[in-house]
């Protein structure tokens, strides 16, 4: 036998450990979240999903194993220049959006393919229409980061769909509410 063994990992430690860093974020986000109340008594929270249309950011068609991968490493330091650009472009070209803070979680699923969820913190004393606001920032991202590859929902938009709604203007006192 010239095979070697090596131990692997069962479905169930595999999983406990996503639960152990989805909980870790978790945290970390609260904890976030709470210093940014301490600086700022009202925060305008915008939730913008990023995503690219249908076939535009694709590896399924790789068959080889090498290909692919090739593909997926492209594909990820595209996501990421774009994610970086979109940011950039925000804090040094927007300085009056008021941005103090932002989060994002990069997912990919067999729908919607690679895409971004990201929640922006602004100033809520210095401004305010959270919905156009948001549309700026997605039509940004579709229009010029990704010219013309990307779109964008605006969850602003359709606060009436969450049963706990964390986005808009929320005021200090009412932040343990959104959480």
């Amino acid at each position: 036998h010239l095979g070697h063994s090596f131990p692997t990992r069962r479905s169930s430690d595999l999983l406990s450990s996503h639960i152990r860093a989805a909980n870790k974020n978790y945290v970390g986000l609260l904890g976030y979240i709470d210093d940014l109340f301490a600086k700022y008594s009202r925060l305008l929270v915008l939730r913008v999903d990023f995503s690219y249309g249908e076939g535009r950011l694709e590896i399924e068609g790789c068959q080889e194993g090498r290909d692919r991968q090739d593909v997926l490493k492209l594909v990820s330091e595209k996501i990421i220049r774009h994610r970086t650009e979109l940011l950039g472009y925000l804090k040094n070209k927007c300085p009056n959006l008021g941005l103090v803070g932002y989060v994002w979680k990069l997912e990919y699923g067999k729908e919607k393919g690679h895409h971004y969820h990201m929640i922006f913190f602004m100033d809520g004393t210095k401004v305010r229409q959270d919905i156009v606001i948001a549309k700026v920032i997605g039509k940004y991202w579709s229009d010029v980061i990704t010219a013309g590859q990307g779109i964008y929902y605006n969850c602003n938009g359709d606060k009436s769909r969450y049963k706990y709604c964390g986005v808009g203007m929320i005021n200090y006192q009412d932040r343990k509410s959104v959480v």
